[in-house]
């Protein structure tokens, strides 16, 4: 598509300094303020305890359902919206770490940070363009704003077992 030539399905970010798995938790729920929980999977060899001082030098990221996207990276850290348990498994056995955050959170977290801010300067560039064709006294108005929803939320809660919390 004109003008999103470089876009893809995900991105991989390779750090010059590992990172522990801790850290970058901590980074992404700072980020995606929306809900407050991660899931996450560690190899099964990891004690408890040293989890979160996991070392990661690398990590694949997709929004939505990650698990076709990513599978065969070389990452130590799969970051995507969901993956189905086969996938998450076969991740943790290839030594790799996973974290989900439920499938339409990081795409709605995507469209408000990212992709509202680059839809406005290509839909001005084709309002201006019709424009032309136009006179004022037809009733052509060129002034829009880009939203999204303030009430759109992910149909999944993360709750505790006690009935009075929900």
């Amino acid at each position: 598509m004109e003008g999103f030539e470089g876009a893809g399905y995900g991105k991989i970010i390779r750090f010059q300094n590992p990172q522990k798995l801790g850290d970058i938790m901590d980074r992404i729920t700072a980020g995606l303020c929306m809900f407050s929980g991660l899931s996450v999977a560690v190899p099964q060899s990891v004690p408890a305890g040293k989890k979160s001082d996991i070392k990661i030098s690398s990590i694949g990221i997709c929004a939505g359902s990650g698990g076709s996207t990513l599978n065969g990276l070389d990452v130590d850290l799969l970051f995507t919206g969901e993956l189905s348990h086969h996938e998450a498994l076969a991740a943790i056995e290839q030594g790799k770490c996973v974290i989900t955050t439920f499938h339409s959170n990081t795409e709605r977290l995507f469209l408000m940070t990212t992709m509202q801010n680059k839809l406005f300067p290509e839909i001005r560039k084709q309002i201006d363009e019709k424009v032309r064709d136009f006179t004022w006294e037809q009733g052509l108005t060129t002034d829009f704003q880009i939203d999204s929803s303030r009430v759109d939320k992910d149909p999944f809660e993360i709750v505790s077992s006690r009935k009075d919390d929900w």
